[in-house]
């Protein structure tokens, strides 16, 4: 039996083996890249205590339209242009490996997803054992979950190879479609991204609502600007009534200040004119005194002659006080 073999467990190959199923010795510089072997190209420093770093290939497949429609188109680097390769958030994208398997019968292999590129947001799909007896390319399918871009290079470490020694060869290696088959041809159909068409279907909402809340916000303020418009209107038309109105109770009030002005000093002549006659008359009715009352009716016909029609009354009394006088005057 086997000393790998360990109480039926199998035992994951170490540095050393790997080494050695590369044709490289320990000795080797660190830069030291062979052709034969098992794994091919395999790189000296890329050989790590108990599996082997798998690295960036050319080729990789990032579906142009998510949701599964149109055609398959795997790209590839040009490195005279561009060693990167950006992956967007919430896409899918299968790569290739530089490195190509080429497994006994007695070795089988497992692949997982280096941890810097976990921290970075990237998973890949679990994906099966790679069988005793396989020979070909490797590919991997990655998902960025992260909100942003990540980028990977070209010959960057991406997988970690774990390569097992069965207790014995098998008597039925693998002979599936996918031995020796390039990227483009181990497609079938177009692979999307269902969590990027969601936040495609996410992004359209939140634009639409953010659009719908823009148009009401731009119709309340339209309104409100109306409102102020319209208040400003009635507020000036207000003011305008108002100057209106204090310029006609100005005029008003200045008007009847003249007109009480004219009355009073109209009432005051008259009572200056007028008001002491019934006195004076009553004073010369009973005086005997000729010289005296023709002295007064002179004054008193020479005053009430500027309005005769209206103080007739006061007339007729005069004319009364005259007869009175000729009746008192000694006769010639």
């Amino acid at each position: 039996m086997d000393d790998r073999w360990n109480g039926g467990i199998r035992m994951v190959l170490p540095h050393q083996d790997i080494l050695a199923l590369c044709s490289l010795a320990a000795t080797d510089p660190e830069d030291k890249e062979t052709n034969s072997g098992v794994i091919v190209p395999c790189l000296k420093r890329n050989v790590r205590s108990a599996g082997y770093d798998l690295r960036l290939g050319l080729e990789f497949y990032l579906p142009e339209k998510e949701g599964g429609a149109g055609a398959i188109s795997v790209q590839k680097l040009d490195l005279n242009v561009a060693r990167t390769i950006s992956i967007p958030a919430n896409r899918v994208i299968i790569v290739s490996i530089q490195e190509t398997l080429n497994l006994p019968n007695d070795l089988v292999g497992h692949v997982s997803l280096k941890l810097d590129l976990l921290l970075k947001g990237l998973i890949m799909s679990s994906q099966s054992q790679i069988d005793a007896g396989y020979k070909g390319n490797i590919f991997a399918l990655l998902y960025n979950l992260s909100d942003r871009p990540v980028e990977i290079s070209y010959l960057d470490s991406i997988l970690r190879l774990e390569l097992q020694k069965l207790s014995t060869e098998t008597d039925a290696p693998y002979h599936g479609a996918y031995k020796q088959a390039p990227l483009a041809q181990s497609l079938r159909s177009p692979i999307g991204s269902s969590l990027y068409a969601l936040q495609q279907d996410i992004d359209s909402i939140q634009g639409n609502a953010q659009t719908t809340v823009e148009n009401v916000r731009n119709e309340a303020q339209r309104t409100v600007d109306s409102i102020k418009s319209s208040n400003h209107d009635t507020v000036e038309a207000a003011r305008a009534e108002t100057k209106k109105f204090q310029l006609w109770s100005g005029l008003l009030a200045a008007l009847l200040a003249i007109v009480f002005t004219v009355t009073s000093t109209v009432v005051t002549s008259y009572f200056s004119y007028f008001g002491p006659l019934p006195n004076r008359i009553t004073k010369l009715e009973q005086s005997t005194n000729v010289e005296s009352i023709s002295k007064d009716l002179q004054t008193l016909t020479k005053t009430l002659e500027k309005e005769p029609e209206e103080k007739k009354a006061l007339l007729d009394k005069i004319e009364e006080l005259n007869k009175r006088l000729e009746r008192l005057e000694p006769k010639k």
